[in-house]
């Protein structure tokens, strides 16, 4: 499922001729969708109450963008690898807002590339972070951690296959300190969505980040509305349809 969603990378984005936070956040649509595809695949998913999905799904993308940012970084030459050419990461230190998380940034991206250097761990830990089960919003919190907890179960025997029983014993506690830290660094530059301009941000991301305005002349908030993915005119996730085209309407408060 994870191959089939993620293996075209064509559309991946690095902060690569983005010059604001604005740039940025428009360029996370690629993300969005992959996500839905990926997660419609997946029958713990699709067996949750769609408000649930829908928190799930919001919940995890900005920690999905710095996975695909960890995915694509070479480690020996500081630079993101893109089908486009090399991607130097000092780029970031030229956004308003990103040079102070930078070194984080970076920090994260050479212990992913420590730690994750057999590729199959990649879409184990995309699940871990989707089945999160303190996302804002989310109703179902003991279905989503039962669902978590076999998948760190699963890793752990993954590793033991791999590897052996000692660095298997080794390595899980790592992996989920690393994904901790993760977390951290994405609700640390989820604070830098307050910053967004609403009028150069295309509506759906608006969604998806919970951004609105109050008025013409107020600043940026964060909102509680609930959306609903309609994807090929299907308003379900359990039953989309792999179109390429993709919107998020509002279904009111959660």
């Amino acid at each position: 499922a994870y191959e089939q969603s993620f293996s075209d990378a064509s559309d991946d984005t690095t902060p690569a001729g983005c010059r604001d936070v604005n740039n940025l956040v428009n360029s996370s649509g690629f993300i969005v969708k992959k996500l839905i595809l990926f997660a419609k695949k997946l029958p713990d998913f699709v067996s949750l109450s769609q408000p649930c999905q829908i928190a799930l799904l919001k919940g995890v993308v900005i920690c999905t963008l710095f996975l695909r940012s960890a995915v694509h970084y070479h480690r020996d030459r500081d630079v993101w690898l893109t089908p486009k050419g090399e991607v130097p990461t000092a780029i970031l230190k030229e956004i308003p807002g990103f040079a102070e998380l930078y070194d984080d940034h970076l920090r994260f991206c050479r212990q992913f590339k420590l730690l994750f250097q057999d590729p199959y761990l990649v879409p184990i830990v995309q699940v871990l972070l989707l089945f999160t089960p303190d996302r804002p919003s989310v109703g179902d919190r003991t279905l989503v951690s039962n669902v978590q907890d076999r998948y760190i179960c699963l890793l752990k025997h993954y590793l033991e296959g791999r590897t052996s029983f000692t660095e298997a014993r080794r390595k899980l506690p790592k992996i989920l300190l690393l994904l901790e830290d993760l977390q951290d660094l994405a609700e640390r530059h989820g604070r830098l969505l307050l910053h967004v301009n609403p009028a150069e941000v295309d509506p759906l991301l608006l969604e998806v980040f919970d951004i609105a305005v109050k008025s013409s002349s107020a600043a940026p908030v964060a909102t509680s509305t609930s959306t609903a993915v309609n994807i090929g005119g299907v308003d379900s996730l359990a039953g989309l349809p792999g179109a390429a085209m993709f919107s998020l309407r509002r279904m009111g408060q959660m």
